[in-house]
C-alpha cells in the first residue's frame, strides 16, 4: 500500500497554485517593490520612464538636510494629492526644491515650512506662455495689474475664485480638495472655450472639462493638468535634475565608452565669421560653398541639425532663387514669426555625393523675437574648399 504523506497547509497552497497555473505567493514576495522605505524617507521608481520593474532608478523623497519633504508629502496625502516625484532635490532661486507630478515643493528655512511653487506663473515669467497655449491648450493669463487693481487681498481672492462661476463642474473640482489655494493656487485666467474642452489656468494647475469623449476622459468629465508634469515637459529644469537616480547605496552600472566614429578628412573650412540678420517673415540658414579661388561651387549639399536631432539636408548649391545662385545654399527653418524658435543649429558640408560630412562643424543660433535689428532670424555662414 502506498503511504499517504502529510503536507503542511503552506505546501498544499503552493501545489494547488501550481496545478491551476497560478503564480505562487512566494514568487510575488520575490518581486521588487516599485517604491519602498529608505533611511529618512521613501524611494519611488514609478516615474523613471522605464517599463514597470525594469530599472531600479527613480527619485528619493526624504527629510534630509533639514528640509522635511517626506513628512510634507505624507501630510498632503501622498501620491493621490501630490503625485509621484519627477525630479531629484535641487537648488532653485536659492531654495531646496523638488518637482512632483501635481506640485513643486520648495523649503523655506526662515519660515520653517514647505511652500508650493506657483509653477504656471514661473513658466509665464520664463516666456513659456506661447508654448503652453500651442502645445497644451493652456489659456494665457489675465493682466494682473488691471484685474487686481484697487482690490485688497480678500477682494483679489474673491474676484479670482469668482472666475470659476461660469463652469460649475470645474468649480466643483477646484473646491473638492481640502486646501485649493495651497494645491491649485488662484485662477489666473477666465474659463476659456478651447473647442473640444473648457479650461481655466491656475497658478499651479490647469483644470479642464471635456465636451466630447476623449481616450482619457468621458464627455463632461473634468481633468487636471498637473503643474509639475507640464513644467518638466516645458524644459523648466536642467536635465540632470529630472534624470532618475539610483537608490542610496547602489552603484550605477558602468556604461562602456562608445568608440567614436572617425570623421573623414576636412575638405571644407568655415570662411569668415557667422553673420546674422533679423527678419519677421521666415527663419532660414543661408551661405555659400566656395572654391579655393573664392568662386562659388555648385552641386554641394549642406546638413543642418537642431539641438533635438531635427535634421534638414539642403538642395545642391546653385539651385536657389537668388539673382546670383552660384554656390548658394538655403535651408528653410520656420515660416511666420509665430513659429520662430530660440534655437541652436549645427551646419556642415557634405561631400559632392551628399553622403559624408567633410567640413568644420559650425554652430549658429536663431531668435524667436524679431523686434529689432540685432535679432537673429537668418544666419549666414560660408565654407571654402581647402
Amino acid at each position: 500500500m502506498v503511504e499517504l504523506r502529510k503536507f503542511s497547509p503552506v505546501v498544499v497552497v503552493v501545489l494547488v497554485a501550481l496545478l491551476l497555473g497560478a503564480t505562487p505567493m512566494l514568487g510575488q514576495a520575490q518581486t521588487a517593490a516599485r517604491d519602498y522605505a529608505i533611511a529618512n524617507g521613501h524611494f519611488f521608481t514609478q516615474t523613471n520612464g522605464q517599463p514597470a520593474g525594469s530599472s531600479p532608478a527613480g527619485y528619493a523623497v526624504t527629510n534630509n538636510d533639514g528640509a522635511p519633504f517626506w513628512d510634507e508629502f505624507q501630510r498632503q496625502g501622498g501620491t493621490q494629492i501630490v503625485g509621484y516625484p519627477m525630479s531629484r532635490r535641487f537648488m532653485w532661486d536659492g531654495f531646496t526644491t523638488q518637482v512632483f507630478q501635481k506640485a513643486v515643493f520648495q523649503w523655506k528655512p526662515i519660515e520653517q515650512r514647505v511652500d508650493f511653487i506657483n509653477v504656471f506663473d514661473q513658466m509665464s515669467l520664463s516666456g513659456k506662455d506661447d508654448w503652453l497655449s500651442n502645445s497644451k491648450s493652456t489659456p494665457k493669463p489675465l493682466d494682473a495689474g488691471t484685474f487686481d487693481a484697487g482690490k485688497n487681498w480678500n477682494q483679489v481672492v474673491a474676484a479670482r475664485q469668482g472666475l470659476l462661476d461660469t463652469n460649475p463642474a470645474i468649480k466643483s473640482v477646484y473646491f473638492s480638495v481640502a486646501d485649493p489655494m495651497r494645491l491649485f493656487g488662484l485662477p489666473t485666467s477666465a474659463v476659456v472655450d478651447n473647442g473640444n474642452h473648457y479650461a481655466i489656468r491656475l497658478q499651479r494647475a490647469v483644470i479642464q472639462q471635456w465636451k466630447v469623449a476623449m481616450p482619457w476622459a468621458a464627455a463632461g468629465q473634468v481633468t487636471i493638468a498637473n503643474g509639475g508634469d507640464v513644467s518638466v515637459q516645458a524644459g523648466m529644469f536642467a536635465s540632470d535634475v529630472v534624470s532618475p537616480e539610483y537608490p542610496p547605496g547602489m552603484t550605477p552600472p558602468s556604461t562602456p565608452t562608445p568608440t567614436a566614429t572617425p570623421r573623414p578628412a576636412v575638405t571644407y573650412s568655415q570662411s569668415g565669421s557667422v553673420r546674422y540678420e533679423n527678419n519677421c517673415g521666415n527663419q532660414w540658414i543661408e551661405g555659400k560653398i566656395l572654391n579655393p579661388d573664392g568662386s562659388g561651387k555648385n552641386g554641394v549639399r549642406v546638413k543642418v541639425v537642431g539641438r533635438d536631432g531635427y535634421t534638414i539636408i539642403s538642395r545642391p548649391t546653385g539651385g536657389e532663387w537668388r539673382p546670383d545662385p552660384v554656390g548658394v545654399f538655403v535651408v528653410m527653418l520656420q515660416s511666420g514669426e509665430n513659429n520662430f524658435m530660440d534655437y541652436s543649429w549645427t551646419v556642415e558640408v557634405y561631400d559632392d555625393n551628399g553622403t559624408t560630412v567633410t567640413s568644420d562643424r559650425v554652430t549658429v543660433y536663431t531668435d524667436k523675437d524679431c523686434s529689432s535689428y540685432d535679432k537673429r532670424q537668418v544666419p549666414f555662414v560660408n565654407f571654402i574648399h581647402n
